[in-house]
């Protein structure tokens, strides 16, 4: 990362790096046995529950770090910052429109994934594989969102 990077940001990129790995050991843990069935969630071990609640933790965590305060701080760095009175919609619009996301709607896509998991049931084991189907399948789409944020980075303080 270059030299003139502000380090709060430095900071929180390597918290959201921790978060990354973290996630890519859950599901490197749980292998070819993703995506479960219902029935793979009611017998899974110790360690596979520990897997997936260390994925499903780490999926938000990241998020929320890259929500709040990567996002806000990247959008710092260009020439014209947002406005303090600006929206969540509009902190993501200028995002993408710097090339620092992918897409705002693949954004909001993401957070909706997150917040459907607060309202998951433990009890509902068909429920919690189609939960973690979806997050499993939605890695990819989270990964581009950093990886974009630090090209973006980059770009903009070498």
């Amino acid at each position: 990362m270059a030299a003139n990077v502000p380090s709060e940001l430095k900071s929180v990129l390597g918290i959201a790096s921790l978060h990354r790995d973290r996630l890519q050991a859950a599901v490197a843990h749980l292998g070819e046995r993703l995506p479960l069935s219902g029935a793979a969630v009611l017998s899974m071990t110790y360690d596979d529950i520990a897997s997936v609640e260390l994925l499903l933790s780490r999926f938000a965590k990241l998020q929320d770090l890259l929500d709040s305060p990567v996002f806000r701080l990247v959008a710092d760095l260009t020439a014209e910052p947002l406005p303090p009175t600006a929206t969540f919609l509009d902190l993501l619009h200028r995002l993408e429109k710097i090339g620092a996301i992918p897409s705002a709607a693949g954004w909001r896509r993401l957070r909706e994934i997150r917040n459907e998991l607060a309202h998951d049931y433990p009890d509902d084991a068909e429920a919690t594989a189609a939960s973690l189907a979806e997050v499993v399948a939605s890695l990819p789409d989270l990964f581009a969102v950093d990886e974009a944020l630090r090209a973006h980075v980059a770009r903009v303080t070498s």
